[in-house]
């Protein structure tokens, strides 16, 4: 019964650097989506000259945006799209200033002219693409990391135990 309890306890701390591992992939994921978004935006912009909330309801009947649908409501396209930026991130324990970067983004579409718009997208794009190249950094260090350390500590609390 002992080694039942003993292989739980291991477990349970692997599991736990398994999810800060998942944790920090799922951030290179949200970088690479927001990325996509920009990306989708920015010809929509400069060839068919459509508003961000046309732009935003035409891309979520793309598979690939699927995840970011959310509540069908009639609220504008910055709030619409910080809902479902929010719901992206809950689970990614995001800094302040990544947060604020993704919300910015929507709240300074449909403001300017044309070529302050397409100016817009290209600093985010690039902006959010230092962000996906980090993540990835982050996740290979840390996520190994994490993992390593999970297993440490479980072989640790495994001898104690014993």
């Amino acid at each position: 019964m002992k080694w039942i309890g003993i292989l739980l306890v291991a477990a349970a701390i692997n599991l736990f650097g398994w999810q800060r591992a998942r944790r920090y992939r799922g951030r290179v994921h949200f970088w690479h989506s927001m990325n996509a978004i920009v990306r989708e935006f920015e010809p929509a912009i400069r060839f068919e000259t459509q508003r961000p909330d046309v732009i935003w309801t035409r891309l979520l009947q793309k598979p690939a945006f699927v995840l970011w649908k959310g509540e069908n409501g009639q609220d504008p396209f910055a709030v619409q799209f910080e809902k479902a930026a929010a719901r992206q991130m809950e689970s990614l324990a995001l800094p302040a200033d990544q947060r604020q970067a993704v919300v910015d983004f929507a709240d300074g579409l449909g403001t300017t002219d044309l070529e302050g718009q397409l100016a817009h997208c290209e600093a985010y794009a690039n902006r959010f693409l230092q962000m996906e190249h980090a993540a990835e950094q982050e996740a290979r260090t840390k996520g190994k990391l994490a993992c390593c350390l999970a297993a440490t500590a479980s072989v640790a609390v495994a001898i104690v135990l014993l």
